[in-house]
């Protein structure tokens, strides 16, 4: 199932070319996440980005930056893990932002003040 996502999503961008917005946002995003569950971690960590880099400051843009954390935390990379992580805790909407701390700790990533 997951690799024909890979392959629908892939095939969606390549058609889509250089348009930004929402739409390659989508694509991306769920490129990443199908990607993820294949455990094809740094493709994922891509698509990830092209979905940041198509649409910034979005509502879900702190999703995709704490997905990014994770990922990097499996990776093990902690600095880039720690700086996705501080991302997603800027871009978090006010309602989110205990959720996003706590996520970020079961990672055992030490916050800034």
């Amino acid at each position: 199932y997951f690799r024909q996502a890979v392959e629908a999503y892939q095939k969606a961008l390549d058609i889509s070319g250089a348009a930004s917005g929402m739409l390659v946002y989508n694509y991306a995003a769920s490129l990443g996440n199908a990607l993820e569950q294949l455990g094809d971690l740094p493709a994922a960590i891509s698509a990830y980005q092209r979905a940041l880099a198509a649409l910034s400051n979005t509502s879900d843009q702190y999703r995709v930056e704490l997905a990014i954390a994770r990922l990097y935390i499996r990776l093990g990379d902690s600095t880039a893990a720690l700086q996705y992580a501080q991302a997603a805790l800027s871009h978090a909407p006010a309602d989110q932002i205990e959720a996003v701390k706590s996520a970020v700790a079961e990672l055992g990533l030490p916050l800034q003040p």
